[in-house]
C-alpha cells in the first residue's frame, strides 16, 4: 500500500470519528430522560438538554387515593340479629370521600350486605391492583366477634353462622391483606364489636406543613376503631362524630391522627366506649400516616 493510499484511509478514520461524536453528542443533547420521583402531588420530569433544567408537571392525585367500605345489615342466619345503621354510614363514608375528599368514584368500593366471599374477592383485586404510590381506607361496620379461649376476634359478613366459625372473617386474615397490599398508606377504620382487637399491642405536599410531609413520606398501617374489647351499639356514636368531623374539617390536609384526636373525647363523653388509634403490627408500618386531602 502506497503513502497516498495511507493517508486517505487515516483521514476517512478521523472524519468517522468526528461525525459519530458530533452525532452522539447531538442525540445525547436531544433525548429526553424521564426520572419519576415519587410524590403524592408533583411528578419531577428531568430533560437532559443545555440548560439542564427540570421541567415541572403536575399529576392527579386522585389517581392515588382508594377505599373499600363494607357496610352489613343484614344476616342469613336468624341468630344473629339484623343491624339498622352500618349500611346507612357506610354510604354517608362514601358520600363525603368522593364529595369533599380526593376520593374519584371509581376508585371506591362500596359493598352493601356482602358476604365472606364477596370481602376477600375485592381484598384480592386490591392487592393486584394498589401500588406502594397509592393510599387506601378500608371501613367495615357490622358485627364482630371475640373468641375469648382463642383470642382472636373477627368480622362477621351476612353469610356468617352464628354456631360456626367458616364463614367468619379473622382478624388475622385482616391483618395478612393489610400487609400484602402494597400500598404508601393503608387506615383501617372498624365500627363492630371488639374492634379493638385488630391491635396486638397497643415530602409531598409543596404547600403543606413540614409536619405533614414527613407523615406522608414514611409507609404506615395504622388502625381507628370504635372501641376496645367491648360491644358497641347499632347507633354509633363513634360513627356520628368521625362523619361529623369529616364533614366539618376545612383544613387541606388532615392526619388520621389528627382525625382521630378530634373525635375520641366527643366519643368518650357520650358513650360507654373507649375509641382506638394505632399501629397495625407486623404489617409494614414505618412510623408515617394516612393523610385526607380537601378538594
Amino acid at each position: 500500500m502506497n503513502f497516498d493510499l495511507l493517508k486517505i484511509v487515516f483521514i476517512s478514520l478521523l472524519a468517522a470519528c468526528f461525525n459519530s461524536n458530533v452525532n452522539g453528542q447531538a442525540e445525547g443533547e436531544s433525548e429526553a430522560r424521564t426520572i419519576i420521583i415519587r410524590k403524592p402531588a408533583v411528578v419531577l420530569n428531568a430533560v437532559k438538554n443545555n440548560t439542564d433544567t427540570l421541567t415541572l408537571e403536575k399529576t392527579n392525585i386522585e389517581d392515588c387515593y382508594h377505599a373499600l367500605i363494607i357496610g352489613i345489615n343484614n344476616y342469613n342466619d336468624p341468630g344473629l340479629p339484623d343491624l339498622d345503621n352500618p349500611i346507612r354510614d357506610a354510604d354517608s363514608l362514601y358520600k363525603t370521600l368522593t364529595g369533599k375528599y380526593l376520593f374519584k368514584p371509581g376508585n371506591v368500593i362500596l359493598l352493601k350486605d356482602p358476604g365472606r366471599a364477596d370481602i376477600i374477592k375485592q381484598l384480592d383485586r386490591l392487592s393486584s391492583r394498589i401500588t406502594e404510590n397509592d393510599n387506601l381506607i378500608i371501613f367495615y361496620a357490622g358485627h364482630g366477634s371475640w373468641d375469648i379461649k382463642k383470642e382472636t376476634g373477627f368480622w362477621l359478613p351476612s353469610d356468617a353462622d352464628r354456631s360456626s366459625s367458616v364463614n367468619w372473617l379473622r382478624n388475622s386474615t385482616i391483618k395478612d391483606f393489610v400487609e400484602d397490599i402494597n400500598s404508601k398508606h393503608t387506615l383501617l377504620i372498624t365500627d363492630a364489636c371488639f374492634a379493638g382487637s385488630i391491635f396486638k399491642s397497643r415530602e409531598g405536599f409543596a404547600d403543606a406543613p413540614a409536619s405533614i410531609n414527613k407523615l406522608y413520606s414514611l409507609p404506615s398501617r395504622k388502625a381507628m376503631t370504635s372501641g376496645t374489647l367491648e360491644q358497641v351499639p347499632d347507633r354509633s356514636v363513634f360513627l356520628q362524630y368521625l362523619m361529623k368531623r369529616l364533614n366539618e374539617n376545612d383544613e387541606k390536609y388532615m392526619s388520621a391522627r389528627t382525625l382521630f384526636n378530634s373525635l375520641s373525647e366527643a366519643v368518650l363523653n357520650n358513650s360507654p366506649n373507649v375509641p382506638q388509634y394505632g399501629v397495625i403490627q407486623g404489617t409494614g408500618d414505618e412510623g408515617g400516616d394516612f393523610i385526607l386531602i380537601l378538594r
